[in-house]
């Protein structure tokens, strides 16, 4: 089984499933709680995470993409350039720039310490959530609208039990089914 924290990015998400997919590839597990962490993993976490930078950022295509020399002054552009490019973090795109030699090991230290103090700064001031959406629109989505609407319609007619449509689709309280059905007939 592979667990992905909801509260990471999608693009840590992402990280996150190829680097435990890797676990299954070796065979070990990942359990594991915490941050990217660069110099005080083991063995396993180091080749998990080699396995998901090379997957998500190949070498050969971002070597191809060091067109300047990385300096203070233009590593943070060039990182967020690739980590739109790849589709991860620039934590990720980093890991993989001292892969591949592209940054020396006193550059790559003050570069990491650097780029998670700018990431804190950036998410201490993104907006507070509001919550999480609607849970009524976001239900459809989670069963299926064309499901959803079965189950109801199955219900309705008597040949589904109240208990199974509501264990079917994960409602737990005979009035949220109730006010989800009624938003799906109406959909």
């Amino acid at each position: 089984m592979i667990c992905v924290n909801a509260a990471d990015t999608i693009n840590g998400q992402i990280f996150t499933i190829v680097h435990e997919i890797a676990h299954v590839w070796r065979g070990a597990s990942g359990v594991s709680d915490g941050p990217i962490v660069h110099d005080t993993e083991s063995e396993l976490e180091r080749w998990c995470n080699a396995v998901a930078s090379e997957t998500l950022v190949p070498a050969r295509d971002l070597r191809q993409q060091l067109h300047r020399k990385l300096t203070e002054d233009t590593l943070t552009g060039t990182l967020d350039e690739l980590a739109n490019r790849y589709h991860c973090g620039t934590l990720v795109v980093l890991l993989q720039l001292k892969r591949i030699r592209a940054l020396a090991l006193s550059d790559f230290d003050a570069a990491y310490t650097s780029e998670r103090a700018r990431l804190n700064r950036l998410a201490a001031q993104a907006p507070p959530s509001s919550g999480g959406g609607n849970f009524y629109a976001n239900q459809r989505y989670r069963v299926g609208g064309r499901l959803s609407r079965a189950i109801i319609a199955d219900t309705a007619e008597g040949t589904t039990s109240i208990a199974e449509a509501m264990r079917l689709t994960s409602i737990k309280s005979l009035s949220t089914f109730d006010k989800f059905a009624k938003q799906m007939v109406g959909a």
